[in-house]
C-alpha cells in the first residue's frame, strides 16, 4: 500500500473526505482500485470510508483502510478526475 502509515493526521483525512464529498456525484458505479481490490458500487464504498475517517477517535487499526481512500483517489486522478 503506497500510502499506507500508521497514523493519519486530522487535516490528512479532512482534506481527503473534502476532496470526495466535492466528487461525489461524479464518482463512478465501479473502481479497479488497485491489483487486488474491485469495488463494484465505488459511492457506497467511498461514503463508507469517509464516515470512517470523520470519527473523532482514530486508532492505528483503520489506517489501513485511510490508506485505500488515498488510493482510490489516486486512481481517479489517473483517470483524469481533478
Amino acid at each position: 500500500m503506497k500510502y499506507f502509515k500508521e497514523y493519519y493526521t486530522r487535516e490528512e483525512l479532512n482534506e481527503l473526505v473534502t476532496w470526495f464529498d466535492e466528487r461525489m456525484d461524479r464518482l463512478p458505479q465501479q473502481l479497479v482500485i488497485d491489483d487486488t481490490c474491485t469495488s463494484s458500487d465505488l459511492p457506497k464504498t467511498v461514503r463508507a470510508l469517509c464516515k470512517l475517517a470523520g470519527r473523532q477517535h482514530l486508532d492505528v487499526c483503520f489506517s489501513g483502510y485511510f490508506s485505500q481512500l488515498f488510493t482510490i483517489r489516486e486512481r481517479l486522478q489517473a483517470q483524469g478526475m481533478e
